[in-house]
């Protein structure tokens, strides 16, 4: 273990992991933007089959509250 540490080395360790936490931020940013407008992308889809079919509602992202009863 090296005990002559300067205050230039606990300053340089500590530059280098803001780096490396701030180069992290950064790449889920671009990854979040990405699936943001992958979703937007696929929400434009879905509208335009909804259009297509004559819908203005897209049913395959309703949640389907309803159950089905049973008749004897």
């Amino acid at each position: 273990m090296d005990l002559n540490i300067t205050s230039d080395d606990v300053l340089n360790a500590a530059m280098a992991e803001i780096t490396r936490l701030e180069n992290i931020s950064l790449r889920q940013q671009v990854v979040l933007a990405k699936y943001e407008e992958k979703i937007k992308d696929l929400q434009h889809e879905l509208d335009m089959r909804d259009k297509l079919k004559g819908g203005d509602n897209n049913e395959s992202t309703k949640s389907n509250t309803g159950h089905k009863q049973k008749v004897n």
